[in-house]
């Protein structure tokens, strides 16, 4: 078996963030002592769209954590029946700031996100929150793609 490890999967509810947990999973499966965490930054609601209106905002809100909170149980779906049990972050706000401002505090040894595939001259170019985590994280960062 091997050694023990800290790592943190972003999610977003896309395909390509699915398959980073999977990936997630396999590395995770093969550690003898291992912490998981599973990370998904859901946007904010823009006050002043809503000063008119409080009520509405908060409901809006409701429904943006709502969302959230169903792609981190899908995403814990995937660890059913394996002896890890992730721990789950919720943060609001600009996924790749607060996915970087998480990957420093907690003294990851992997962060783990998924980017979709593509070809040809774009693939020189990550997505946004990929290649703001790979510039700013000073640990390991695996990006999947299939």
């Amino acid at each position: 078996m091997g050694i023990g490890m800290k790592i943190l999967v972003c999610t977003d509810g896309s395909e390509h963030s699915h398959r980073a947990v999977k990936e997630a999973a396999k590395i995770a499966a093969n550690l003898k002592h291992v912490e998981l965490y599973i990370i998904n930054v859901c946007e904010t609601v823009e006050s002043s769209v809503f000063d008119y209106d409080k009520a509405l905002m908060r409901a809006e809100e409701a429904k943006i954590t709502e969302r959230a909170n169903l792609i981190l149980r899908e995403a814990e779906k995937v660890f059913e029946g394996s002896n890890i049990n992730p721990t789950i972050i919720l943060k609001r706000g600009l996924p790749g700031l607060e996915i970087i401002k998480e990957a420093c505090a907690g003294n990851f040894d992997l962060v783990i996100l998924g980017t979709r595939k593509i070809g040809g001259f774009k693939k020189l170019f990550l997505g946004s929150v990929c290649n703001a985590v790979v510039q700013r994280v000073s640990t390991n960062v695996m990006i999947v793609t299939h």
